[in-house]
């Protein structure tokens, strides 16, 4: 497949250009991908861990709670998202939210 588009393009195809192809390539993206879809949200001491990212509590700077139970929130910062939606149990929702406004009391709820 790789080939065909690379001829496509006037490129001629050769083993260096087959990395896409290739079993290290394919491994470490099945790797990632499991990774993501294994990792779960956990509010931890310096900030809300998802998806192999930290988002400190100090960068949070407001937040909301959709009806289905997912909080919403919009941060600052150079490297971070600047807006992320997290699923959280509705059975952690209310620890959930006393945490944010112990750790985060400079964000403000919209």
């Amino acid at each position: 497949m790789a080939a065909l588009l690379l001829v496509q393009l006037g490129i001629s195809p050769s083993k260096e250009v087959s990395f896409v192809n290739s079993v290290g390539f394919r491994t470490s993206f099945t790797a990632f991908w499991l990774f993501m879809a294994f990792s779960r949200l956990q509010i931890r001491e310096n900030g809300i861990w998802e998806y192999g990212s930290l988002l400190r509590w100090h960068r949070i700077v407001s937040y909301r709670w959709a009806d289905d139970g997912t909080l919403v929130l919009r941060a600052k910062g150079y490297l971070t998202m600047p807006r992320g939606a997290l699923p959280v149990p509705p059975q952690h929702k209310e620890a959930v939210n006393a945490f944010l406004l112990e750790r985060a009391p400079q964000a403000r709820e919209l």
